[in-house]
Formats: C-alpha cells, sequence, structure tokens
C-alpha cells in the first residue's frame, strides 16, 4: 500500500498531537504536589460590610482552607472597628488608608498592614457639573477624556462648606447647589 504525499503529512502531524498530549501528561504527572498545610489556622477579626460576599463566596473558603486558614469574621464599619474591643480579633480589615489612619490616631498599631484590594472610586454626574468643577480647579480632565477628581482637594470643600465654583454647574443643577446636599 503506497501512501501518498497527503496522508503522509497528516500521519506525521497526528502522530506530533499524540506525542505533545502524552508528553504534557507525563510532566503534569511527574510535578509534585502541592505540600498540605501542616497546621491549620483559625482566625477571627472585624471585616466591613462590603467585603462580606468575598468572605462569605464558597470558593474563596475553599481558597483559605486549602492554605490552612479557617476565617471567621464580625461586621464592623471601617472606623467602627478601630473603637471596637479587639479582644480574640486577629486582624482587622478596613475599607480605605483613611481608616487606617484613624486607627493609628487612636493607638490601633497593626504589626503588618497591606494595601490588599485597592480599587477606583467613581463618582457619576452631568458633563456640565463635571466641567463646572473643573473651571472650580477639583477636577481634571485627562487627553483621553477621562475627568480625575482631587479627592483631598473635594473632602477640603466640604470641610470649608464651599458651594458649587461655576455657574456651568449652577446651570447644570438648577441652582446653586452646595456640597452638601441639604443645602
Amino acid at each position: 500500500m503506497k501512501l501518498s504525499k497527503s496522508k503522509i503529512i497528516g500521519l506525521i502531524a497526528l502522530l506530533a498531537v499524540v506525542g505533545v498530549v502524552c508528553g504534557t501528561l507525563v510532566w503534569r504527572q511527574s510535578q509534585p504536589a502541592p505540600a498540605e498545610p501542616t497546621e491549620q489556622v483559625s482566625i477571627t477579626g472585624y471585616l466591613g460590610g462590603e467585603k462580606i460576599g468575598l468572605f462569605d463566596d464558597a470558593k474563596f473558603k475553599a481558597l483559605a482552607a486549602k492554605q490552612g486558614i479557617a476565617i471567621d469574621y464580625r461586621k464592623a464599619g471601617s472606623l467602627a472597628m478601630m473603637d471596637a474591643d479587639r479582644k480574640g480579633m486577629d486582624y482587622l480589615f478596613p475599607s480605605s488608608r483613611a481608616a487606617v489612619e484613624y486607627g493609628n490616631a487612636k493607638g490601633v498599631k497593626p504589626p503588618q498592614s497591606d494595601i490588599v484590594f485597592n480599587s477606583p472610586i467613581v463618582l457619576y454626574t452631568h458633563k456640565a457639573v463635571a466641567d463646572g468643577l473643573v473651571n472650580g480647579g477639583l477636577v481634571t480632565k485627562d487627553d483621553s477624556g477621562a475627568y480625575h477628581m482631587d479627592m483631598a482637594k473635594a473632602v477640603d470643600a466640604m470641610v470649608a462648606n464651599t458651594t458649587w465654583p461655576t455657574s456651568d454647574t449652577r446651570q447644570a443643577t438648577g441652582s446653586s447647589a452646595s456640597t452638601r446636599p441639604i443645602r
């Protein structure tokens, strides 16, 4: 039986695929299994409400258990946990650097402080309001057209009870609105 050129190429391709699959299986089997944790550790701490969904997630719990950690929590606001009784608590998980700094000012000195999650704050508004805030110096607009608020300036303006800085903002909202929603 004489094989045609296309059948020979097909046979070589099939053998190559079988060789790669077999090689991958042999390589995976030869890898050492991850070491099982020698000691199970249970930890309890204060957790902000926005993180409860993560800590209650079955996949998250399974990954923690695989690392030898059983995690329990008590719900507390980021600032409230700094004032709460921390006896028996292994960790605090506040929502922001500001909460950590508040805790430091209250004498809560963690042995270790890490930023685990860092997500942007997104503010929604009308374009005319955003442009008014650009004119007022609280917001900048980059080359891509995205707006960026200077949060320190915004907080300072709120503390000073500053009203919106431009007529563009007043026109967009229909009145001269302040940074305080009750005004």
